[in-house]
């Protein structure tokens, strides 16, 4: 749905004065390591690099522990 949305975008023009922002939808997984049998302490950081990268909006989905939350690297009060 969102990529349907976004090629949409693309049929119409920039109008004068219009911004434009890069966004990032990721599913983090972010069960507990006993439901999804890996290791979300370990990945969540890495998770934190790619997502920091450039972005300026990011949405991030499955993140049920706050304790993943800031394994990401944001500061209090960003994610």
């Amino acid at each position: 749905p969102l990529a349907a949305l976004l090629a949409g975008l693309a049929l119409f023009p920039t109008s004068p004065g219009a911004a434009e922002f890069s966004l990032v939808s990721y599913n983090t997984h972010g069960l507990h390591r006993w439901i999804s049998r890996d290791d979300p302490e370990a990945r969540f950081p890495v998770i934190g690099e790619r997502v920091r990268a450039g972005y300026d909006v990011v949405l991030l989905q499955e993140v049920f522990i706050a304790d993943y939350g800031r394994r990401l690297g944001f500061g209090a009060g960003e994610w």
